[in-house]
């Protein structure tokens, strides 16, 4: 298999360190080489191997679809028997290419709602954020950085809140990030966002990525004057 990452900037972006980074950000592409286009399962085979298969076989299963969707089909229909069989899964390997499928389906039927299934996927989400493992916790916040659906964002924003304050610095720097991208792409108000990147806590002991990250996002979010004063308020 492989994978080609491509980015597309605009012609002005390289006056501009920040407007590049987030010109980045919005126009990264994956393309995935299908070894074999004509030996492509049917949407019942996969439905079995994900309903019948262990985590190992599973796993197989994810990558075969994530490839098979982006090469262009959306495999509709797939999406409820992800959430019965896959989800519930505590493999840290197939929860990360849940994320990915999240990431690429389809969230939206053809009249343009939001599909009744992506409640559940929502409440999965919640729970993955507030959960014990913080490697968990930060592949979900990354995941939130991708996410632009207002509908599918509003519920988890007090999760992701306390995620600011979570104790190991991996978390709360993917938090930082996550609270950034909503707050710079959605129309979800974030009343909120200043201020708690300002009382990120932080430690003389840990690492220092939860303020770098959050400099980069004032950075991002504000204008050159507000980031002067906002960048003067935070102690490393």
């Amino acid at each position: 298999m492989i994978r080609i990452t491509l980015s597309f900037l605009p012609v002005d972006a390289s006056s501009c360190r920040s407007c590049a980074m987030a010109s980045y950000m919005e126009h990264a592409y994956s393309l995935v080489h299908q070894d074999n286009a004509a030996d492509i399962p049917s949407l019942q085979d996969l439905k079995n191997q994900l309903e019948r298969g262990t985590d190992e076989t599973k796993v197989e299963t994810m990558k075969r679809i994530l490839v098979i969707m982006l090469n262009g089909s959306s495999l509709e229909g797939l999406l409820m028997h992800i959430i019965r069989f896959v989800m519930p899964s505590k493999s840290k390997a197939l929860k990360k290419l849940l994320y990915m499928y999240y990431e690429i389906c389809p969230k939206h039927d053809s009249s343009g709602k939001l599909k009744q299934e992506m409640i559940l996927v929502c409440n999965g989400i919640r729970f993955d954020l507030l959960h014990a493992n913080e490697f968990i916790r930060g592949n979900t916040l990354r995941f939130l950085c991708k996410l632009r659906e207002p509908e599918l964002l509003e519920p988890l924003l007090s999760s992701t809140r306390q995620c600011l304050d979570h104790r190991h610095a991996y978390v709360r720097k993917n938090a930082v990030m996550a609270v950034a991208s909503i707050f710079q792409h959605s129309e979800v108000h974030l009343p909120w966002f200043y201020s708690s990147v300002f009382g990120l806590p932080t430690t003389a002991t840990e690492s220092h990525s939860p303020l770098i990250n959050a400099a980069l996002c004032l950075k991002l979010c504000t204008t050159a004057s507000r980031f002067s004063r906002c960048f003067s308020l935070i102690t490393w």
